[in-house]
């Protein structure tokens, strides 16, 4: 763990996220010691706090709709 990880995951603990369930700070500190650049949930309250986590941590939340907007223009690609 490199001493970023370390301030932002101290930082999830902190009050202005406050939002997050338990289990909802748990996977996502895993997704910021992991090294994701993004976390695919399908909670409507947590997609609409994305914003503020990439913001504040780095990390892209999308629904798994935004992330097949994101995806759609490579998909021919695959078929």
């Amino acid at each position: 763990m490199t001493p970023t990880d370390e301030s932002l995951i101290d930082k999830l603990d902190g009050r202005s996220f406050g939002y997050l369930s338990e289990k909802d700070r748990y996977l996502i500190k895993d997704a910021i010691l992991l090294g994701c650049e993004a976390f695919l949930t399908f909670e409507n309250k947590l997609a609409t706090m994305g914003q503020h986590l990439e913001q504040e941590v780095g990390l892209k939340v999308v629904t798994p709709a935004q992330d097949w907007e994101l995806l759609r223009p490579w998909a021919r690609l695959f078929v």
